[in-house]
């Protein structure tokens, strides 16, 4: 399976951009293509704006759990994760869509807090975006990525 990943699949060192050049979005909810693919929806809802992103079967099925406030009877990979986080003293700060590899390829950053830090992880941003309607962290995307509907 890693011989599918290019190397740019991870980076070492994610910066987080200004926040002059990131816009708050929400999970708008998922979508499917022509091509039964399977997207999440971002918006911005000051202008409009939307930023699609593809991603995975399971992780839309994930992603929707989180749209629709549904508890899984056992913990699910998102919810061991958000625990191990409270259990290290730390919260989710935010999430920012960030960059853009190569078209339709995007990453993502996951902010922690534990005082007196901040943490920089770098993630896909199904994780992310899962991670962000588990905890109540807001997601931010780069403005750049943003289209009219």
């Amino acid at each position: 399976m890693l011989d599918m990943l290019s190397t740019s699949a991870f980076r070492d060192n994610p910066i987080i951009p200004a926040a002059s050049k990131l816009t708050s979005v929400q999970v708008e909810g998922i979508f499917e293509t022509d091509v039964k693919e399977k997207g999440v929806l971002l918006m911005d809802a000051e202008t409009g704006k939307v930023l699609p992103i593809g991603i995975g079967e399971y992780e839309s099925r994930i992603i929707a759990m989180g749209i629709e406030k549904m508890i899984a009877p056992r913990p699910l990979t998102h919810d061991v994760m958000l625990n191990t986080i409270a259990a290290l003293d730390a919260t989710v700060r935010r999430i920012i869509i960030d960059e853009a590899a190569e078209p339709g390829f995007f990453y993502a950053i996951i902010q922690l807090y534990r005082q007196p830090r901040k943490f920089v992880i770098d993630a896909r941003p199904s994780d992310a975006i899962a991670l962000a309607l588990k905890s109540g962290a807001p997601i931010f995307a780069r403005k750049a990525f943003m289209k009219r509907q």
